[in-house]
């Protein structure tokens, strides 16, 4: 039969036991490293431009394009 002191042991040890996976399974930020360095974003390359689909062939441009070679373009 358990004593008492068995099972108190026994609680003990599984309460250790859980407590050192949730600290070993956090993120390194939080268990005390250095967080990583971050990179700085890389600027625009140049001001958004609007795109149409093209009713002909599906394609997608942008507004200001020249049009395309096709005969049958819309924007010609």
């Amino acid at each position: 039969m358990m004593s008492f002191s068995k099972i108190l042991m026994t609680v003990a040890v599984g309460f250790a036991i859980w407590y050192a996976l949730r600290w070993y399974t956090r993120k390194p930020a939080r268990r005390g490293a250095p967080p990583p360095r971050r990179r700085d974003a890389p600027a625009a390359s140049g001001p958004v431009e609007d795109l149409f689909a093209c009713t002909v062939c599906g394609d997608y441009a942008p507004l200001g394009a020249a049009p395309c070679t096709r005969a049958d373009c819309p924007r010609r």
